[in-house]
């Protein structure tokens, strides 16, 4: 077959399926198999964009797969030998579709790469996920409510296993038995380094149920494949194990909930560009940062209500976006503070190639693609237009007397929404994200909110139910 694939030329042989993957606006990770043999010699396929949220419409629903050859992988999950193939999306004729969100992340690499600022950047992403016996909900006029099931739970009343049920907020990094799923994230890292996905390590996060698995800092376009494959691997385990995993950003209303931080650091020539022994900005030169990651961490600070809007897109992100639960909302910068929303990592300071900045504010319900772009675009954003951040932020910003003394993200989608229909010039630059593509998008998230603000829920009767 005319597919360069990852693995060995005796495995290519016995390929059955190819599986044809694409990520729709909202995150969606999509799949399409075809038999081997009715691939060979192509490298695109006709698909129904009309039956894709925020593609087409009927009338002009054709769209083409592009195969990303260099993406080919065996997939470790499929009951028959099949290659996994991440695609790229085109209109015929070769037209760049402006909605596709691939093609709206290499477009941020290429504008980087045209502005002579740097030549190479380097995202490292860390969704956390809860893993579950089982969850279910009701949506009925009589009956609305959702129940989640698991023996690590501390309201799972007929759990009999002699040890102790987990506490809320209290669970990183606990050891067996505590951890109930240490050997499921084993099983999930053997899965992902049989993808070449890099990983690193696994724990148990601080939350009930709550954990993660990390891999390497990686390019842009690369790192956001990864974050994809990652979910589809870490689902896929999970069920096998009869578990249920969900990257839901808050779930139970009293622990932490499933943030998506994102460390982030520029690179020209091979050489470092966020470290520095000085700057002329007079930011303390303790922190060895450049100007130039000053200036992007500026970037970031300014856009941040905008960036919301891809970075914590649903009106659950919001949930979790609550002090006290290791999520930051104050737009400031600081190193080793975690109540921050821009942290600088306060170890191997005097290491030029690990000097990076971490967003702390995404969730991992964003589309990575959209999310890592929009970070990019502000930070280059920022380097262009020289933007000061500001003091470094000392306090803590937890502490409710110190957080009065910052801005704030924004606290609900319609809130962030107003903010990318007010600040989007960034984004629009080179036409890496479309004005059609923001447009859209604003328009489909708004329609969701209208849609959840038709349902009553359960708290407004303890709330209201006596008046």
């Amino acid at each position: 077959m005319d597919i360069y694939t990852n693995s060995t030329e005796e495995t290519d042989k016995n390929v059955k399926f190819i599986d044809l993957c694409f990520t729709d606006p909202l995150g969606s990770f999509h799949h399409m198999q075809y038999l081997a043999q009715n691939l060979d010699n192509k490298d695109h396929v006709a698909f129904d964009g009309s039956s894709i949220k925020l593609f087409e419409e009927i009338n002009h629903s054709d769209l083409l797969l592009i195969f990303d050859k260099s993406t080919t992988i065996i997939d470790p999950m499929a009951k028959y030998p099949t290659l996994q193939v991440i695609c790229d999306i085109e209109k015929d004729g070769g037209i760049e579709y402006t909605r596709d969100p691939r093609t709206i992340a290499k477009k941020a690499i290429e504008y980087m790469r045209s502005t002579g600022i740097a030549d190479k950047t380097l995202f490292g992403a860390e969704p956390e996920f809860f893993l579950f016996d089982g969850i279910s909900y009701r949506l009925d006029n009589g009956n609305i409510a959702f129940t989640v099931h698991d023996e690590e739970a501390p309201w799972t009343s007929d759990n009999i296993k002699s040890r102790f049920t987990n506490n809320y907020k209290s669970n990183y990094p606990i050891q067996k038995p505590m951890d109930t799923t240490s050997d499921i994230r084993a099983e999930m890292m053997i899965k992902m380094e049989m993808m070449n996905l890099q990983p690193e390590k696994h724990h148990h996060e601080v939350g009930v149920c709550q954990v993660e698995l990390g891999f390497v800092a990686q390019s842009l376009v690369k790192c956001a494949d990864t974050i994809q494959r990652y979910k589809y691997i870490v689902k896929n385990v999970a069920d096998k194990n009869n578990k249920v995993a969900s990257f839901m950003a808050k779930i139970f209303h009293d622990d932490n909930g499933n943030g998506m931080h994102i460390h982030q650091s520029l690179w020209k020539e091979g050489k470092p560009l966020f470290y520095s022994d000085t700057n002329s900005l007079d930011i303390n030169p303790k922190y060895k940062l450049s100007d130039i990651a000053l200036y992007y961490i500026g970037g970031i600070m300014k856009h941040a209500g905008s960036l919301t809007a891809f970075c914590n897109p649903t009106t659950n992100s919001y949930k979790r976006l609550q002090p006290g639960f290791e999520a930051p909302v104050n737009i400031a910068y600081s190193c080793g503070n975690r109540s921050v929303a821009i942290r600088i990592p306060d170890y191997d300071n005097n290491e030029p190639c690990a000097k990076r900045m971490e967003y702390r504010t995404p969730d991992p319900m964003g589309n990575p693609y959209l999310v890592l772009a929009a970070n990019l675009m502000a930070g280059l954003d920022g380097i262009i237009n020289k933007i000061h951040p500001g003091s470094i932020c000392e306090d803590d910003l937890y502490e409710a007397e110190n957080s009065e003394k910052y801005p704030k993200i924004p606290e609900s989608l319609d809130e962030a929404l107003n903010c990318l229909e007010r600040d989007h010039d960034y984004l629009t630059v080179s036409n890496v994200f479309s004005k059609d593509f923001i447009t859209k998008y604003i328009n489909y998230k708004k329609d969701e909110i209208k849609e959840l603000r038709r349902y009553p829920h359960p708290a407004e009767f303890k709330l209201y139910g006596h008046i």
